[in-house]
């Protein structure tokens, strides 16, 4: 039995370190062909799919809701039918169905649970022999339920964290009179009516443009300020499969029209699940809006290698804060107030 190919998770995203496979879409042992669609996995950013590139026979390494950290492999093909010396079942008939990894069986003998309980289960990794002993065994009625953080949360968790400047994030926020702006003759769709966010990015991009406020567009690296060269704007999207960052690149050489197109091209892919690599990594900035809530303020969280993030809350046509988290290596609260009324000045007007 000749090993043909290894199918791995490839690394599609600088922020993930694990990824979930939602759907396998063949049998264990089966004989597939080349160009087969093998499984998909879905990241903090979007889904991809994964096809084989030979033909043959197919050892599955993962089954459907495990989670997989990139470049481990999840198949191998080989040049004829497996036979596996960890198979679970009794039954002949089931052999090559349902299998256990070797992590998954020497996990099972560590903990002295029974195969049979992993019946329904095609493939059987470690980490679900080891959720089911939390939840299950380990748990006790005295203990609370435990419920793993899902992949895509994990991933999120990993996006936002950056241990080297927790400790040194403050905000600065200010109330302001969105009725005195008026936003609504730049838009073309009717979308958007009464939401700044189109103008706000405008605005906050020239600023970082210029050479006074440049080096907010930036991270801390070690001792040192990296000023990016491009301001890639950033609007969290969550339209019901999780919190996903639309980049809007070079936001600072676009007008207000290519800006909004940009929001509704990412807002369709976001619906339709087709966001790619391109269009979810590399934000500088990033604005969280959340008038649509109706909340009186919230503190947003700056993304991993940035130093400041915008959050927009309050009603439409109202009163409205504008916040800003900033990293205090960077800047401090004196100049982030002056960053903010100069937001507020040139957002009133642009609209005059």
């Amino acid at each position: 039995m000749k090993l043909l190919e290894t199918l791995f998770i490839p690394k599609d995203s600088a922020n993930d370190d694990l990824v979930q496979i939602k759907e396998v879409y063949v049998k264990n042992n089966h004989k597939i062909d080349s160009d087969t669609l093998v499984i998909d996995y879905e990241t903090s950013k979007a889904n991809y799919e994964i096809y084989s590139t030979t033909s043959g026979y197919i050892k599955l390494l993962c089954g459907e809701g495990a989670s997989v950290k990139v470049g481990e492999p999840i198949a191998e093909i080989y040049d004829s039918p497996i036979i596996d010396s960890v198979s679970s079942s009794t039954n002949p008939e089931n052999s090559i169905e349902q299998s256990f990894t070797k992590k998954a069986t020497s996990k099972i003998k560590e903990l002295k649970i029974e195969k049979e309980v992993f019946k329904d289960e095609m493939l059987v990794t470690e980490s679900m022999v080891s959720e089911y002993y939390d939840n299950y065994i380990n748990l006790g009625e005295s203990k609370n339920k435990l419920i793993s953080i899902s992949p895509r949360k994990v991933n999120e968790i990993n996006n936002l964290t950056n241990p080297d400047r927790l400790g040194i994030v403050s905000i600065v926020n200010k109330k302001f009179d969105s009725k005195k702006i008026d936003c609504n003759k730049y838009y073309s769709s009717n979308e958007f009516q009464g939401s700044l966010s189109i103008l706000l990015i405008k605005v906050i991009s020239d600023l970082l443009s210029t050479a006074e406020y440049e080096h907010l567009n930036s991270y801390v690296n070690q001792s040192k300020i990296c000023i990016y060269n491009e301001v890639n704007f950033g609007l969290a999207l969550n339209l019901g499969d999780g919190l996903k960052v639309g980049i809007i690149k070079n936001a600072n050489k676009l007008g207000i029209k290519e800006i909004e197109n940009r929001i509704i091209e990412l807002i369709d892919k976001y619906i339709d699940n087709k966001l790619g690599i391109e269009d979810v990594s590399g934000a500088t900035i990033t604005l969280t809006d959340l008038t649509d809530q109706k909340i009186d303020s919230f503190t947003p969280i700056i993304l991993k290698d940035n130093s400041i993030m915008v959050g927009l809350s309050g009603y439409k046509q109202a009163d409205q804060m504008l916040t800003i988290a900033f990293d205090h290596r960077i800047s401090d609260g004196l100049e982030i107030s002056r960053f903010i009324n100069n937001i507020l000045k040139n957002l009133i007007e642009f609209s005059s």
